[in-house]
């Protein structure tokens, strides 16, 4: 179950320990720059740390983050860290409000992917910018990970059939025509190419009326890629010993 926090309570999180949920996840605003009229990170921070527990843990839902804040990405981390000995679940923003990051900020993101990686890396669950590199996030243990969406008008046709193979049949086949396209990626000798076989549509997606083309967009996600990648490498070679 994914929540912006603002209900949470000891009355709520009794009846959740009741309920069928496992867990749920507590969606944060960027606590050292949050939109206003937002739920306060600071009063939801605060709820996840007294209410955790054991029969019904609360985990950090996506914390979005402006391109002028991937120089505070560390940071970010490290505060919430200390709050509720969580790391925040960061995500740039993306879909029709994307904005191509400059020089400086993808020099920024890359400096402090390499710092949180080289601080948390093999300590703590690191779940970060799914869409740039799905591959890397912790909670599927190193494999290939693709964000599925079930929404409430039920697409699939999950209510009305037990045929549980057709299902997810249908669900694969939308996520490898429609949600996760081929990239048609020209770089062939990139050593993440593997990885860009597929991406998330937005990253291929011309919305009307938005003058950033899909490949600007496809350009942005392809030096964000290769910047998280460096940085991730560097600091898990350096943490096994390797000289790099």
């Amino acid at each position: 179950m994914l929540t912006a926090g603002k209900a949470l309570s000891e009355k709520w999180i009794e009846k959740a320990k009741k309920s069928a949920l496992s867990h749920a996840c507590v969606s944060l605003e960027n606590p050292l720059n949050p939109d206003p009229g937002a739920p306060n990170p600071q009063l939801v921070l605060e709820k996840i740390r007294t209410l955790n527990c054991e029969e019904f843990p609360l985990r950090l839902g996506l914390t979005v983050v402006r391109n002028q804040d991937f120089s505070k990405l560390y940071d970010i981390c490290d505060y919430v860290y200390r709050e509720t000995g969580l790391l925040p679940n960061l995500a740039e923003i993306n879909y029709d409000k994307f904005v191509v990051p400059t020089d400086q900020e993808i020099e920024d993101f890359q400096e402090n992917i390499y710092k949180i990686f080289k601080r948390w890396f093999g300590k703590n669950r690191i779940n970060i910018f799914a869409y740039i590199s799905p591959e890397i996030y912790a909670d599927h243990g190193g494999t290939m990970s693709y964000l599925v969406e079930l929404d409430i008008n039920d697409p699939y046709g999950i209510k009305e059939s037990n045929d549980y193979d057709q299902i997810i049949n249908k669900i694969i086949n939308f996520q490898e025509n429609c949600s996760y396209p081929k990239s048609n990626c020209p770089e062939t000798q990139c050593p993440w190419q593997k990885n860009c076989e597929r991406v998330k549509w937005h990253w291929v997606a011309k919305y009307p009326g938005n003058p950033v083309t899909k490949e600007m967009r496809f350009n942005s996600y392809c030096k964000l890629k290769k910047s998280f990648m460096t940085a991730y490498s560097m600091a898990v070679l350096e943490s096994q010993g390797v000289a790099v």
